[in-house]
């Protein structure tokens, strides 16, 4: 008869990245009310019609046509132990006792979603790419990653940060004289490319990239060092591979193209950034994300570190 919702998690990505994969915010700082509650009232009638006894996760897919149901699985997910931290509600127990027979209401839980707390917490995925040569780091359909860390902060922006440092996604911080930042990426994400490149010059990156992308970069008023792609051996610049493997390259951010010479170089290029250590986002959004992790306001708020029964005492408003 009841539903509990502890809560909704907005993933950075979109749509095609495995979830378990993904960099999420709890609460969402960017899905509107409405499309909340729509999510919601999808979620309560799915669960009461299918006569769940216990654990329901389920994604969604929200456009500016309308909210669509990825998958609704009547099970326990990867998200259970984060937001049972996050929110203080005890999932697994409560589903236990659900499925032996007790009701939500008798247990002290009310029906719907839980209000928000007065915190962000940012899960955010941990590869094992540098220990395994040879597998290609890109994110797509299939999970990859072997863990997950949460950062949490009054502030979003801080909240990434601490969660992206702790998985090793965190761009290095550059130093007096900054840092390059190697950007090759697929002709749909060149439209994305401003505000990325904004981010990344503000925090002191200078920008090398392949052709296409240099293009865009000087359009934007960037000065940028061009090389030539993986694949493009007559070309009198220096090749994007060499190039990553004499270092001096801090971030790379390649996102690939559904072509199959495309692909070959975008593989090229992660592995040769595997080789090297260096880190390597092959989604603009989370690139995007990872790049305004880096300002200033919230550089200086990452060692605000406090217990996580701290956090939830000012989740619940408790300061």
């Amino acid at each position: 008869t009841d539903v509990l919702i502890p809560g909704l998690m907005e993933h950075v990505e979109r749509a095609g990245v495995h979830s378990g994969d993904s960099t999420a915010f709890f609460p969402p700082q960017q899905l509107s009310q409405a499309d909340q509650g729509l999510i919601v009232d999808a979620m309560r009638r799915i669960c009461l019609a299918a006569g769940v006894h216990g654990l329901v996760n389920a994604q969604f897919i929200v456009r500016e046509d309308g909210v669509y149901m990825l998958e609704a699985n009547p099970r326990a997910s990867r998200t259970v132990p984060f937001l049972s931290k996050v929110t203080g509600v005890p999932m697994v127990a409560l589903a236990t006792r659900v499925a032996q027979g007790a009701a939500l209401a008798d247990l002290g839980w009310s029906d719907g979603l839980l209000p928000e707390p007065e915190f962000v917490a940012v899960k955010a995925p941990v590869f094992s790419t540098a220990k395994l040569r040879g597998v290609d780091p890109s994110l797509g359909p299939g999970m990859q990653s072997t863990g997950e860390v949460i950062g949490i902060h009054e502030d979003g922006r801080v909240a990434l940060a601490k969660a992206l440092l702790s998985a090793a996604l965190h761009p290095p911080l550059p130093g007096p004289e900054g840092a390059e930042a190697l950007i090759s990426v697929a002709p749909r994400d060149v439209e994305r490319i401003g505000e990325l490149a904004t981010a990344l010059a503000s925090a002191g990156y200078h920008f090398t990239a392949t052709p296409g992308t240099a293009a865009a970069l000087r359009e934007l008023g960037h000065e940028v060092r061009e090389v030539a792609m993986a694949g493009d051996h007559q070309s009198t610049l220096p090749n994007i591979v060499d190039v990553i493997a004499e270092g001096g390259i801090s971030l790379i951010v390649n996102t690939p193209m559904p072509r199959s010479g495309a692909v070959l170089d975008a593989a090229a290029v992660r592995h040769a950034a595997i080789a090297e250590g260096v880190l390597c986002m092959t989604t603009m959004d989370t690139a995007i994300a990872a790049a305004h992790a880096l300002e200033p306001a919230a550089q200086a708020r990452i060692e605000d570190v406090r217990s996580l029964d701290a956090w939830l005492r000012i989740g619940q408003g408790g300061g």
